[in-house]
């Protein structure tokens, strides 16, 4: 069966210019509620409510974009990211005591934006 092209009669979208904030909170499935405790341009901390676990990461910005879905133009915005599974080792941290995750934070902020993580950080 060959799928059909719906293309949108409206003119497309403009993609915001403004950047959508990391959340204040975000949680990985049931088990885990992060709350974020500190943050600058280049990297943030969240901490694990509910256990002494600390995300320690730098901040990406994943591009916004347009899309069509059902025939409707559809408007993915600009936004910074918390990290995947995947994430973590490269990008993203994971400590279990608040000076390791302070000692990484203080790390990745002076990394500026653009510029890779040397390995070993």
């Amino acid at each position: 069966m060959d799928m059909v092209k719906i293309i949108p009669t409206e003119p497309k979208p403009e993609i915001p210019k403004e950047i959508k904030k990391l959340p204040e909170s975000y949680g990985v499935d049931s088990r885990f509620e992060y709350h974020l405790v500190k943050r600058n341009e280049n990297a943030a901390v969240y901490k694990d409510k509910n256990c002494n676990s600390w995300e320690v990461f730098r901040i990406k910005v994943r591009k916004g974009r347009v899309g069509v879905i059902n025939g409707r133009w559809v408007v993915f915005p600009s936004a910074e990211c918390v990290p995947t599974d995947k994430s973590f080792g490269y990008w993203a941290f994971h400590h279990s005591s608040e000076a390791a995750a302070m000692k990484k934070f203080e790390i990745l902020s002076k990394i500026p934006a653009g510029q890779k993580i040397p390995e070993g950080v």
